[in-house]
Formats: structure tokens, C-alpha cells, sequence
């Protein structure tokens, strides 16, 4: 009798003390993969989320940028956002000053074959690029899908 009457008042403060501890508005914890559906490029079987793409872009835009003002020789090895002009833009029908940038891999890999493209001009996404490692095909990239997928319950565990 004792011990469940002490696992209630146990259970009871730590209710009480999660309710006067939360936020004004409500208890609810913001984190970046929570929600219904995720939007993003599958290249092959890897899907990748717009929140990883954008800041990458993002930081390959800046660094454009200052590669262009900057015509400083050590430059090229300081900026560690590396970025190169889209070989195969005329092929796929992108504007001639198109550049790539590789995805940054996450968890346990080591690198990727996926590349954002982009315009620097206006720092717009043009879309994602899986870079092929058969050289049976017709051409070094083939372009990646848009997709718009369901969350699993896998989301929910992954860091913010």
C-alpha cells in the first residue's frame, strides 16, 4: 500500500513540475522533422529533406560570392564550401552560369554521388543531381526527383 501511494505522489510532482516548468504557450517542443509530410529530392534510393538542402545552398551562395569580390589566391583553400560550374547545364536546360555543390552527408557516410544545383545569380535552387558511377550511361548526372513523402515514426527519434 505504501509503495503505490509513494509511486503516486511520485508521478504527481513530476506532472505538476513539468506543468509550472513549460512555456506560456503550451508545452510543445519545436523540432525540424516533425510534421505530416516532408517535401525534398530523391536521388536513387536517398531521400533528402529541404531543411539539410537550404543551408547548404545557402553557404554555397555566400561563398560564390566572395570567390567573385576575392581574387586572392589563398581564398580557394580557406572556404571550405566547395562548389564547381555544372558541366551538363546546357543539357538539362539551366542557365550557363549554373553551379553544383555537393550534399553534405549525414550520419555514417562518408560522401555522397548527390549535388544541389544551383544559380548564383539569384541563389535559387534548381534542383538535385545524382552523380553517375556507371559509365555505361549516357552522361555523368542524372537528375533527381521532386518528392513529397509521409513522416514514419523514425522521424520522431532523430536529433533536431
Amino acid at each position: 500500500m505504501k509503495f503505490t501511494v509513494s509511486i503516486f505522489i511520485s508521478i504527481f510532482l513530476l506532472v505538476s513540475s513539468l506543468i509550472l516548468v513549460s512555456p506560456i504557450n503550451g508545452m510543445k517542443i519545436e523540432r525540424r522533422f516533425i510534421g505530416s509530410v516532408h517535401k525534398g529530392y530523391q536521388c536513387v534510393k536517398k531521400k533528402h529533406n529541404m531543411y539539410d538542402i537550404n543551408p547548404t545552398l545557402k553557404s554555397a551562395c555566400k561563398a560564390y560570392i566572395k570567390r567573385k569580390q576575392k581574387k586572392i589566391f589563398y581564398i580557394y583553400f580557406i572556404n571550405r564550401t566547395v562548389f564547381k560550374r555544372f558541366s551538363e547545364s546546357k543539357k538539362f536546360g539551366f542557365p550557363p552560369d549554373t553551379q553544383i555543390t555537393p550534399v553534405l552527408p549525414k550520419g555514417l557516410e562518408v560522401s555522397t554521388y548527390d549535388h544541389i544545383i544551383f544559380s548564383p545569380s539569384n541563389c535559387t535552387l534548381l534542383g538535385l543531381a545524382h552523380e553517375n558511377d556507371n559509365e555505361k550511361k549516357n552522361g555523368a548526372f542524372s537528375l533527381c526527383k521532386y518528392l513529397v513523402w509521409r513522416s514514419t515514426w523514425k522521424d520522431y527519434l532523430l536529433p533536431p
